[in-house]
């Protein structure tokens, strides 16, 4: 008997939870219980407790399933108490797509004995996992919907139009189908209409081409009262003339307490001014059902308030204190228990926490920002903070995980398979099954071929787990595209491009390159990236690549990189030099250099007439005493020196003599 349950213990039986006891001992080998059962219709974690028998503390707790490593099941056990029972948790990995599956956990306690495992007890439990039916769809038609819907309220008068969008809410449609929000009706009497929209239950797609709006006419009795909101005011004023409310809250139930004329009523919540002593409260009327406000009457009002209370200073001096108890010392499960612990801080009386306190980072030591903000009936002092940061640990629990089935799995998703383009094989690989804790990090990329494309993918470990040092992170998989690649010349490229600024004058550079952009290029071709130019005026020439789209190829040999001439309409300022020896006689007259250097660095800030610059830098062949320096002047662009008008000057500076 021993031997029998020592090779069942390494054979692993395992998942359900029934517990069936077996006694060793003396002649008679004898079952006791029927096992214990688990069903499971979604991912999600169940507890079973079983007993085990007397408690040993050299034993161990076991699990095998029936089906060993193909097992969907993942098991855990907690302690065995003093009276054998163990809690066994239990939680499938996956749901299974065709049909329930059905395994049976063996849960042993062992105890090694004499180098060789004994069994002390063993229970079992049978596990199903039912099969996923989300993926299930059934397509249903929505053809017959308006005929329903008009059923619904045929030869029928409702008291108001509420009572016609019950009638409809009640039909019953098409096994599948349902009505998708709140019917809406239009806001006329007599005949209204309802716009009704439809959707496909969970498991159903609605047929392709089928409508999802439909709209129906329905009669109703009730006739519109017109309404005047002349009265509103007075009637708000009077809620609080003479009276003195101990907070703005007490004077909007005042507020809304208001008796107003019939048919009408306060449209949502009326809204105070943070004020305190006058406050003024803001408030919206509308009509009832059956009435409607007369053309040209106000609808928003405002009434004024007196409030008791006084506003109390306080200081947030002693936040960062508070906050940082809240953590000190302590490791947290994870941030939303950090979070939970910051925001049960006791502050100073008239503050509180403002909003959410937000978190950087999931693991190790975080930094959770928070906000404070001042009670009603406080303010805060002026100068005071109202940012702060603390700081907390979290408890990492790292679970190490290997990416060494993952080519497996990425190429499964591929295999066999003809899809129509890249993007659809990427879609496919994305939704490859990795092992518990990896996930795909950002988005494959696909080479541009067609046929077999590769697609490359990295993988990383989810939050709480690490990939195994030495595992890789990078991998490749093959897909088949059904397209074909179709080759394009470019040898039509240049005409098309010049077509485009032939016998043309553009206004600027931009203009130009806008035309080049739009040519017409053979089908397959567009222009690769922006178009560039380094020309202002004039003649100027634009660099222009090409690429294939997706599904097309550039013939071998052909080029993709072309230029094109376009023409800029130049405006020139004329400028004439007549100024110029004047104004660099000035720079050097009456002054006495200490070298050349410095007389030519005061020729050099000469003030020229708008439109002329020196042109080069000024020279002289002289040293000391009185030299003479040579200067060039240029248009700039944009101008040009009035013909005739000279170009080259000479100016005279004086050198003092060591």
């Amino acid at each position: 008997m021993k031997k029998l349950l020592g090779l069942l213990a390494t054979a692993g039986l395992v998942t359900t939870a029934t517990t069936s006891v077996v006694a060793c001992g003396g002649d008679k080998d004898k079952e006791e219980e029927k096992n214990s059962s688990l069903e499971f219709s979604k991912i999600e974690s169940k507890d079973i407790t079983i007993n085990l028998g007397t408690r040993n503390d050299k034993a161990i707790v076991k699990s095998v399933s029936n089906v060993n490593e193909k097992s969907i099941l993942k098991v855990s056990f907690g302690e065995v108490a003093e009276n054998g029972d163990v809690v066994v948790s239990v939680i499938p990995l996956k749901l299974p797509k065709d049909k329930d599956v059905k395994e049976t956990l063996t849960i042993t306690y062992n105890i090694e004995k004499e180098g060789k495992q004994e069994v002390l007890s063993s229970k079992k439990i049978d596990v199903t996992v039912k099969k996923d039916t989300a993926s299930e769809i059934k397509e249903v038609s929505t053809k017959e919907v308006q005929n329903t819907l008009d059923a619904a309220v045929k030869d029928k008068e409702f008291a108001n139009k509420q009572q016609a969008i019950d009638a409809l809410k009640a039909v019953v449609l098409v096994e599948g189908l349902e009505i998708d929000g709140e019917p809406v009706a239009s806001e006329k009497f007599e005949e209204i209409t309802i716009d009704v929209k439809v959707k496909a239950k969970d498991g159903y797609k609605i047929k392709d081409g089928d409508k999802t709006d439909f709209s129906v006419k329905a009669t109703i009795k009730e006739k519109i009262v017109e309404v005047s909101t002349s009265a509103v005011q007075a009637a708000l004023d009077a809620t609080t003339n003479g009276k003195d409310f101990e907070n703005k809250d007490e004077a909007i139930a005042t507020v809304k307490g208001a008796k107003l004329t019939e048919g009408l009523e306060i449209d949502g919540e009326p809204v105070a001014s943070e004020k305190f002593e006058e406050i003024t409260i803001d408030v919206k009327v509308k009509a009832k059902v059956g009435f409607e406000i007369k053309d040209g009457d106000k609808t928003d009002f405002s009434v004024k308030a007196k409030i008791k209370q006084k506003i109390v200073e306080v200081s947030t001096s002693a936040v960062q204190a508070a906050l940082d108890a809240t953590t000190s010392g302590k490791d947290f499960d994870d941030k939303d228990q950090a979070i939970a612990a910051v925001k049960g801080v006791k502050l100073t009386e008239g503050l509180v926490i403002d909003g959410e306190p937000k978190n950087k980072g999931e693991t190790g030591e975080i930094t959770i920002d928070v906000k404070v903000k001042a009670k009603v009936g406080y303010k805060i002092k002026d100068g005071d903070k109202t940012d702060f940061s603390v700081k907390a640990k979290i408890k990492q629990k790292i679970v190490e995980v290997s990416t060494s089935a993952v080519q497996a799995a990425l190429d499964a998703t591929t295999s066999g398979k003809d899809f129509d383009d890249k993007d659809q094989a990427i879609v496919a690989v994305k939704g490859a099954e990795l092992a518990e804790g990896l996930v795909i990090d950002g988005e494959p990329v696909a080479s541009e071929k067609f046929e077999e494309i590769t697609i490359d993918v990295k993988v990383k470990a989810k939050v709480g787990f690490e990939i195994k040092d030495g595992d890789k992170t990078d991998f490749s998989v093959k897909a088949t595209i059904k397209e074909k690649i179709v080759e394009v010349s470019t040898s039509s490229v240049q005409d098309a491009l010049n077509s485009t600024t032939l016998g043309k004058k553009f206004d600027d550079k931009d203009q130009a390159i806008a035309a080049v952009k739009g040519a017409k290029l053979t089908e397959g071709l567009v222009i690769d990236g922006e178009p560039t130019t380094n020309d202002e005026t004039g003649e100027i020439t634009i660099d222009v690549k090409v690429k294939a789209k997706v599904g097309f190829e550039i013939k071998d040999g052909d080029k993709t990189d072309f230029s094109v001439k376009a023409t800029i309409k130049e405006k020139i300022v004329e400028v004439s030099t007549s100024d110029v020896q004047d104004a660099l006689n000035a720079t050097t007259s009456e002054r006495e250099f200490e070298n050349k250097d410095e007389a030519i660095a005061a020729v050099k800030g000469v003030k020229l007439t708008e439109g002329l610059v020196i042109d080069g830098e000024p020279t002289t062949n002289d040293e000391t005493g009185e030299i003479t320096i040579d200067v060039k002047v240029k248009a700039k662009d944009g101008y040009k020196i009035k013909d005739g008008d000279k170009i080259e000057f000479s100016v005279i500076a004086k050198i003092k003599v060591a």
